[in-house]
C-alpha cells in the first residue's frame, strides 16, 4: 500500500512539472512571436520590452535576438547597454566587424575599458572554433586510449610515445576547458560607479567610472569583486556590474 502510495505521489509530482514546464514553454514562445512581431513593425518600445522579458524569464536569448536588441537599443541612443549586449554577441559569435563596432562606441561615446589587446583578440579567436578543435582533440585521445587499453590488456608492449602523446592531448584538453569557462570580463551597469581601495563600503573612493565601462576582474571575495585598473588593485561591488 505504501509503494502504491509513494508511486502516485511520484506521478502527480512528474505530472505537475510537465505542465509547469510546458505552460513556461508556451509562454517563451508567445513573447517570442510578439517580440519579433513589434521588431518588423519598428514598433522600438514595445519590441526591446518583450525581448527583455523573455530575457529576464529564460536567463538567455538566442544569437538573432541579442542582434535584434542590440540594434533596438542603438535605435533609443542607449548606447551603454549596447555595449553590455555586442560584448555578449562577441563572446557567443566572435568577429572583427562586432569588435570594431564596440571599439567605435566606447570611442564616440568617451567609455574606457576596450582596448582590447592581442591575448583578447587570440582567445576570441579560439572561443570561435571551440568545440570543433575540442571534439578532434577528444577524438584522439579516446583514439591513444583504447590504443593503450587494448595492447594492455593483450600484454602487448606499450610505446612510451604513445603514452607521452596521452598524457599531451589529456593535459591540452584539460588546459582548452578551462580556458573557455575562465571569463573575467565585467561592464559596469550603473552610473557614477565607485572604485574603492578596500573591499568595504568605508573603504577610500578612488575614481567613478561611467555605466558601460569595461573592466577586469582579478578576484572576488563575497559581494565585492577586485579588479584591475590602470595598473591598480581596486574594489566594487558585485551588483554594480554586469558578468559576461
Amino acid at each position: 500500500m505504501q509503494v502504491f502510495e509513494l508511486k502516485k505521489i511520484i506521478f502527480y509530482l512528474f505530472f505537475f512539472l510537465g505542465i509547469s514546464q510546458l505552460a513556461q514553454s508556451q509562454t517563451s514562445t508567445q513573447l517570442r512571436n510578439e517580440a519579433k512581431k513589434y521588431y518588423k513593425a519598428q514598433n522600438i518600445g514595445k519590441s526591446i520590452a518583450k525581448y527583455e522579458k523573455i530575457w529576464e524569464n529564460d536567463g538567455y536569448l538566442h544569437l538573432k535576438e541579442f542582434q535584434r536588441l542590440s540594434y533596438l537599443k542603438s535605435k533609443t541612443g542607449d548606447y551603454t547597454e549596447n555595449l553590455y549586449i555586442l560584448s555578449l554577441i562577441l563572446k557567443k559569435s566572435p568577429s572583427i566587424s562586432i569588435l570594431n563596432e564596440i571599439k567605435r562606441i566606447a570611442q564616440e561615446s568617451n567609455i574606457e575599458g576596450y582596448d582590447f589587446n592581442q591575448f583578447e583578440i587570440l582567445m576570441l579567436t579560439f572561443s570561435a572554433f571551440r568545440l570543433p578543435v575540442l571534439c578532434i582533440i577528444l577524438v584522439l585521445l579516446c583514439f591513444i586510449f583504447s590504443v593503450i587499453v587494448y595492447k594492455s590488456f593483450t600484454k602487448n608492449h606499450v610505446k612510451i610515445q604513445l603514452k607521452v602523446f596521452f598524457c599531451f592531448f589529456l593535459l591540452l584538453t584539460i588546459i582548452l576547458i578551462k580556458i573557455s569557462q575562465f571569463n573575467n570580463v565585467l561592464i559596469v551597469k550603473i552610473d557614477n560607479c565607485i572604485l574603492r581601495n578596500q573591499p568595504s563600503a568605508s573603504g577610500r573612493a578612488i575614481t567613478e567610472l561611467p555605466k558601460g565601462t569595461r573592466l577586469k576582474k582579478v578576484s572576488s571575495d563575497d559581494i565585492w569583486i577586485k579588479i584591475d585598473w590602470k595598473n591598480q588593485d581596486l574594489y566594487i561591488k558585485q551588483d554594480q556590474v554586469w558578468k559576461l
